[in-house]
């Protein structure tokens, strides 16, 4: 159990979106002088991820595997 947590979806995208979320999680765990090293999600997170966009519509994420290939990280 933890008593850092941050719920996803919740930072509106022109502040980061879901990638802020995230950032705000690790902010959390920093700020209490942890290191970072790693996450653990639900299978469910990946569609919301794939849907993740950028102020102008491009993903954040695409599915590949492909490491390097396409806009953002691969999922």
């Amino acid at each position: 159990m933890t008593s850092k947590s941050v719920a996803l979806g919740t930072t509106a995208q022109n502040m980061g979106g879901i990638w802020g979320d995230f950032v705000e999680g690790l902010d959390q765990i920093i700020d209490d002088v942890w290191d970072y090293t790693g996450t653990v999600a639900d299978h469910r997170l990946k569609p919301k991820l794939l849907a993740a966009t950028s102020t102008t519509g491009e993903p954040l994420f695409v599915a590949t595997r492909q490491p390097g290939a396409g806009t953002g990280a691969a999922l």
